[in-house]
């Protein structure tokens, strides 16, 4: 692959079976060569610019993912979300030139009567929840208060 045709890196979270993954505590970036990924660690919120705020469907052996361009600290990222992910975006209403901040969390699963839920090894099974905000402005403030200060009514929430 040319200088002219790099892709951008894709920017994910940590697959929860790979130990080497699961260990990182900061965003991290990783060069494996031609294949540059950014993880994201659980429970750790990420500020991520959409310029298109499109999806791409894309049909593969493990299911429906949707393509997204994002730039996190002013470079731009591929992210392939499964459909929780998505869901959770388009909920948070992204758009195109929209900032919207995400954080993924791993929520322990129960049986019915409420005792952990184990796996074959005895690890306790987790399930992935994602939390996405809108981002107004640079310094954090929600696009309540950008729309209040722009001298606007703001009627039933952000979105």
């Amino acid at each position: 692959m040319s200088e002219f045709n790099q892709y951008p890196p894709t920017l994910k979270w940590p697959n929860a079976n790979k130990a080497d993954e699961r260990s990182i505590s900061e965003v991290t970036f990783l060069d494996n060569g031609s294949k540059q990924t950014t993880l994201v660690p659980d429970g750790h919120p990420v500020r991520l610019f959409f310029p298109y705020g499109d999806a791409r469907p894309n049909e593969n052996k493990f299911g429906m993912s949707y393509r997204y361009a994002a730039d996190l600290d002013g470079k731009r990222h591929t992210i392939f979300a499964n459909g929780k992910l998505h869901e959770a975006l388009q909920r948070g209403g992204v758009g195109p030139t929209i900032t919207l901040e995400v954080t993924r969390n791993l929520v322990p699963m129960t049986n019915d009567d409420g005792t952990p839920w184990l796996d074959q090894r005895g690890k306790q099974r987790v399930m992935t929840e994602f939390e996405v905000s809108r981002v107004a402005t640079e310094d954090g403030g929600s696009i309540d208060e950008f729309v209040e200060a722009m001298g606007g009514d703001v009627v039933g929430g952000a979105y």
